[in-house]
């Protein structure tokens, strides 16, 4: 069974979450993504999946550990288990990073701009502003890998009859992966410094490669456990 000191880390991501001002009652959330304010946008929305799929493997974890069955890997669930309680507190600043950066992007596009040294102050606040929406879900897609890997790890050795759990954790991560491949697309698109773009580009190419079909072989793996089907392979 779970130990009390897992649940001092579930009661601490918890509070990492509320200090970062990711709200109490998730329909708020959503009422406030679902306005016409900028922000909260897909971007947060995408870290805040990303907190809740890395929660889903670590719940996976939490039925393995302490039980004899898993013995032999205790020591690593329980590394899993702590870094994923860490992983969805980093999910939680971002999405509240996300916020933040996008909001500073739309001030920007607000600047007086009726002087050439207006204009000239705009274009570089804008130019920072783009740099820093772009930064958010690039550090969201390297977070969103580390729970994609620990998902791989977990379906092997975690408790079976958890699985889906594991399977649902990762594709909201690989979800998050999506949404954030467009929103640093998006953002780079308006860099008028070329080689910054194109190595936010060559981040993110890198970042996302092959995370369709690792999704893919996890999900498909763990579809046929639940169902009890043999691995002829």
């Amino acid at each position: 069974m779970a130990t009390r000191r897992d649940a001092v880390s579930v009661e601490a991501t918890a509070a990492g979450g509320r200090a970062t001002g990711v709200p109490g009652d998730l329909a708020v959330f959503v009422g406030r993504l679902a306005s016409n304010n900028p922000t909260p946008g897909g971007g947060a929305a995408a870290a805040y999946a990303a907190a809740m799929g890395a929660a889903a493997v670590a719940k996976v974890v939490a039925v393995s550990v302490g039980k004899p069955k898993y013995a032999a890997y205790e020591a690593e669930l329980q590394g899993h288990l702590a870094h994923l309680h860490a992983l969805s507190g980093r999910f939680f600043a971002l999405g509240a990073e996300d916020e933040a950066a996008f909001a500073a992007l739309m001030a920007a596009y607000r600047l007086p701009r009726s002087t050439d040294d207006e204009k000239a102050a705009r274009a570089a606040a804008i130019q920072a502003g783009l740099r820093g929406a772009a930064a958010v879900p690039l550090r969201v897609l390297v977070s969103c890998r580390e729970v994609l890997d620990a998902a791989e790890r977990v379906a092997q050795i975690g408790n079976p009859s958890a699985l889906g759990d594991c399977g649902a954790g990762a594709a909201l991560a690989v979800a998050a992966m999506r949404v954030s491949l467009l929103n640093v697309t998006a953002n780079v698109a308006g860099l008028t410094d070329g080689a910054t773009a194109m190595g936010y580009r060559e981040q993110l190419r890198d970042l996302y490669a092959g995370i369709e079909g690792r999704e893919a072989v996890l999900v498909e793996a763990i579809r046929r456990r639940l169902a009890g089907e043999e691995d002829t392979e």
